[in-house]
């Protein structure tokens, strides 16, 4: 895997409402990209904790 890519992103959804995602890799049989989707409500720093916490856990 290349790690200079981009693991995970945080986007905008409402006021205080954030969509994290996170890279799981591809599909062995389809080859479609697989991401963990996680809706966070909150302040911003609450949703780069989120997807801090669970970028340290997939290594």
């Amino acid at each position: 895997m290349n790690h200079g890519s981009k693991l995970g992103q945080i986007i905008a959804r409402e006021q205080n409402t954030w969509l994290v995602r996170i890279y799981q890799g591809r599909d062995p049989e389809t080859g479609t990209r697989k991401y963990l989707n996680q809706t966070i409500h909150g302040p911003f720093r609450e949703a780069q904790r989120f997807l801090n916490l669970k970028l340290q856990q997939r290594i």
